[in-house]
């Protein structure tokens, strides 16, 4: 018996190297970089106070949130299609007001590794959700008989 088997892997799982699992690779990246710099943000607000560890913590909130949602969209979930979509528009808006900070107030742009996490990981997940959106229906499972009734809906 192989020990590592059974490490959260499902078997009903069908990896087809689809764009699903593009996305599902790309939001890992984004969540991957996220939590480096949620543990730059929670070290910088120790050793410089207790002010920054608000905004620490929402973005280790939104560093959790998208590894979660990068796992439901690889099981085909609308819902986390749904939110991740949403997601992504988050960290679209707050690259572009840290980069638009960082010229106004250094008159310095971000470099190519910031703009490739920043812009381009969002806009591309983006991108590859709006194109897949047919795969997502196609493998979404009908509601259960109970919650058709509990909705007032007859069956």
């Amino acid at each position: 018996m192989d020990p590592f088997d059974d490490w959260g892997m499902r078997d009903d799982i069908q990896l087809d190297g689809g764009p699903i699992e593009v996305v599902s690779l790309l939001v890992f990246i984004q969540g991957a970089v996220a939590l480096t710099l949620s543990i730059e943000a929670i070290g910088g607000a120790i050793i410089f106070g207790g002010v920054p560890i608000p905004g620490a913590l929402l973005s280790l909130g939104g560093t959790f949130l998208t590894f979660y949602l990068g796992r439901r969209v690889r099981r085909r979930s609308r819902r986390a299609r749904r939110w991740l979509k949403i997601l992504q528009f988050g960290w679209l808006t707050m690259a572009m007001v840290d980069t638009g900070l960082a010229l106004f107030l250094a008159g310095v742009g971000p470099g190519p590794a910031a703009l490739f996490t920043r812009f381009f990981l969002p806009i591309s997940i983006l991108w590859i959700l709006r194109k897949t959106k047919s795969e997502f229906l196609a493998t979404e499972e009908p509601a259960e008989p109970v919650q058709l009734q509990l909705a007032g809906v007859a069956v």
